[in-house]
């Protein structure tokens, strides 16, 4: 399961990507995926840090696998279908990659 928020530092990245790019992952362990991946992770069901991770990106991307599913559970949907809709009602970009209903 990949959910990503990709936040640009200047208009300009293309030239230099890993330097203007800062991306996000809403992780079960932040600070795990923070130390393997390098990247910046917020717990996933830390509501204000999600919140503030979705407000600050350009990019949410939601993706791998069966997350829109309600087989393991009907939470774990409306988590997911929530967390589009957040990046919605801030109107931000949204790429669902790989995603399987």
């Amino acid at each position: 399961m990949v959910m990503m928020l990709f936040k640009s530092h200047s208009k300009g990245y293309k030239e230099n990507r890993k330097k203007n790019v800062k991306i996000t992952a809403l992780s079960n362990n932040p600070s795990c995926t923070k130390e393997i991946y390098d990247i910046e992770a917020v717990n996933r069901f830390g509501i204000k840090g999600v919140v503030r991770a979705i407000k600050d990106c350009d990019l949410f991307i939601s993706g791998g696998g069966s997350l829109l599913q309600d087989v393991t559970s009907t939470r774990s949907l409306l988590y997911y279908i929530t967390l589009m809709k957040l990046a919605k009602l801030y109107k931000k970009n949204q790429l669902w990659y790989m995603l399987m209903v």
